[in-house]
């Protein structure tokens, strides 16, 4: 980066310099209406209308010089993301296969383990519902032996 003309706090008062000197010459614009001849407020813009366009282009220049600090580092930045996501996916991709071999190969016996566990609480269910259906019989037969 070469040598700034103006470091940040410099540019910073400036700034407020020449918003303090144009707030001055509004003022005296609006309270010295009548006074002022016409050519000398031509001669007065036009001196301020320069001032303002040479502190633009001091504003872009500092831009200028911000970016040819900052630019090649985001740069290459973001070219070292793209290579450690690139390597990361190198190390990964045999993972996610061995996963994904693993899970089809799991995926039939737990479908298995799956059907075998409702066959047995159907079961279950079906001895449960004839136990009671055999402990009504059990009591009407009771109640009718009563009577």
């Amino acid at each position: 980066m070469s040598k700034a003309k103006y470091s940040n706090k410099e540019l910073l008062e400036t700034v407020k310099h020449w918003h303090y000197k144009g707030n001055q010459f509004l003022l005296l614009i609006k309270n010295k209406q009548k006074e002022i001849n016409s050519k000398e407020l031509l001669e007065t813009v036009k001196h301020w209308h320069y001032k303002g366009n040479q502190f633009l282009l001091l504003i872009k220049n500092k831009q200028k010089e911000i970016n040819s600090v900052f630019d090649p580092m985001i740069q290459k930045a973001h070219e070292a993301y793209k290579e450690a996501i690139s390597q990361k996916k190198k190390f990964e991709n045999p993972l996610r296969e061995a996963e994904g071999y693993l899970k089809s190969q799991i995926a039939p016996y737990l479908a298995e383990k799956e059907r075998i566990r409702r066959e047995a609480e159907l079961k279950a269910q079906r001895e449960r519902e004839e136990a009671e259906r055999k402990a009504r019989e059990e009591e009407e037969r009771k109640l009718r032996e009563r009577f």
